[in-house]
């Protein structure tokens, strides 16, 4: 297999004939040195999914149980503060 190389800025590049980076090639930092496999970035998807799943099934139980409570009025007050009751 034919290797070619190429060097820029102090970073050595390999590539075979077909222009695809050489498997030897070991990371060179760049302007970028953080490496991030696909498995752990495969990981903090599935967690993330599971996060706001979770959140949503919370907010959804709990819509659920209040659906049918009745909202309170305020009833109207006497000058002395206690609710006003309707003469029958």
């Amino acid at each position: 297999m034919t290797t070619l190389t190429r060097t820029s800025g102090g970073a050595k590049t390999s590539f075979d004939r077909l222009g695809r980076l050489s498997s030897s090639l070991s990371s060179q930092g760049g302007w970028n040195p953080i490496t991030l496999q696909y498995e752990a970035l495969r990981d903090i998807v599935v967690v993330l999914l599971h996060a706001v799943f979770f959140g949503l099934n919370i907010f959804l139980a709990v819509w659920w149980q209040n659906r049918y409570k009745e909202t309170q009025t305020a009833l109207p007050t006497s000058t002395y503060g206690r609710p006003l009751v309707k003469k029958a």
